[in-house]
This record gives structure tokens, C-alpha cells and sequence, in this order.
């Protein structure tokens, strides 16, 4: 695979405890992506499976590592709120 080719996106839910809601516990989201040819990891937890719909944190994943791959499946469809639409750079 050449650089640049495909990046991994990955989007899950993770249980957690907030500090200013002692006892109370919440479920979080992570969105994350990693460049195919690195091990160089983006991420940003979210309050809400919502808050990622559409292309807003695949941007800001792009612009941390200096630019857009070609192809970039998604590891959990089940749980990404995609609704199993690809995202293809043109």
C-alpha cells in the first residue's frame, strides 16, 4: 500500500465515570483514525454518537496529519453513525 492510500477510522462507545458526577456513570464516544502506513493515532472523545455524523472530525483528523487519504473504511459500522456510507476523497 502506498502512503497516503488509506486511513483506518474506528468509532466506539466506552462506559466512564465523570469526575463532577461522582457515581454517575455516562457512556462516551470515541472517534479515532489512524494513516495506513503510520502508527500515528487521532482521537476525540465525544458526548454523543451524533456529534460525529458527517465528514466534521475525518476533516480535523486530516488537517493534525497534513492531508487526506484516498480510501477510508471504518472498522464497527454497526456502532458508526455513518449508516454504512464510505467516505472517498475526490
Amino acid at each position: 500500500m502506498e502512503p497516503g492510500q488509506r486511513a483506518h477510522a474506528d468509532f466506539a462507545g466506552f462506559p466512564v465515570e465523570l469526575t463532577d458526577e461522582p457515581g454517575v456513570w455516562r457512556k462516551v464516544w470515541l472517534f479515532s483514525l489512524v494513516p495506513g502506513n503510520s502508527r500515528w493515532l487521532w482521537s476525540r472523545f465525544l458526548p454523543k454518537p451524533e456529534n460525529c455524523r458527517g465528514t466534521r472530525y475525518h476533516l480535523m483528523a486530516f488537517d493534525a496529519c497534513g492531508g487526506a487519504t484516498s480510501e477510508v473504511p471504518h472498522d464497527r459500522m454497526k456502532t458508526a453513525p455513518f449508516r454504512g456510507r464510505m467516505l472517498r476523497a475526490r
